[in-house]
């Protein structure tokens, strides 16, 4: 199966990060979006710069998924997914300059987003 998002879905993606991001009073970083075709078949991904504070988050234009839709076509979840990210963002930074691989700090925050992306609505 392949999704298509289109450009309602990315000013979607865009109004329910910037909404998170209020919600959640990450106001110091300056967010940017992007919405192109991403690899390695990823909805969305973010990029950060904790010493800089900014980050760029993108909404992939297509996607081959091959299991059911359930909640992985929502660009809201994707958007709450990776403005969770952007929450541990700093603290991601910082982990990743002391003597750690970073395979385990990105499987450590990943468990985090996941857990966080059940109880935020």
């Amino acid at each position: 199966m392949i999704i298509t998002y289109t450009q309602k879905d990315f000013q979607t993606f865009k109004d329910e990060c910037q909404r998170l991001i209020d919600i959640l009073g990450l106001k110091n970083w300056k967010v940017y979006f992007v919405w192109e075709q991403l690899i390695n078949d990823r909805f969305a991904e973010i990029t950060t710069d904790a010493i800089s504070m900014t980050a760029t988050i993108t909404l992939t234009k297509k996607i081959k998924i091959s299991f059911d839709k359930s909640y992985k076509d929502d660009v809201k979840q994707h958007a709450k997914h990776e403005v969770i990210h952007l929450l541990l963002g700093r603290i991601s930074h910082l982990a990743k300059s002391r003597f750690v691989r970073d395979d385990e700090i990105y499987s450590a925050e990943e468990e985090i987003v996941q857990t966080l992306s059940k109880i935020i609505s």
